[in-house]
């Protein structure tokens, strides 16, 4: 059984755990996240193929890209943006 993955619906999720934590959009076309002026920890979010992947960038490089094509997937994803995401602030206090 298949159940059809929605990638815009996946990307809107994505979009409200990182505002969550603080972390907006960081130009026009809303592909790029950052919290405020820090540009230390940023996740870059694209879809291609029915796959949406969020590239995790810290002191602008590229570290790691997680991907989902599932809801399975996109739970996993957002936990760990959530995980990155909630320890980077704590670690700004």
């Amino acid at each position: 059984m298949s159940i059809e993955f929605d990638v815009t619906e996946a990307v809107e999720e994505i979009r409200w755990a990182l505002a969550a934590h603080g972390f907006a959009p960081r130009d026009a076309d809303f592909t790029d996240f950052q919290n405020g002026a820090d540009s230390t920890l940023r996740f870059k979010v694209g879809t291609k193929y029915g796959e949406v992947t969020v590239q995790i960038v810290r002191e602008d490089r590229p570290v790691e890209p997680i991907r989902a094509t599932n809801s399975e997937a996109l739970v996993r994803v957002i936990n760990r943006v959530d995980a990155l995401a909630a320890a980077h602030n704590r670690a700004l206090k």
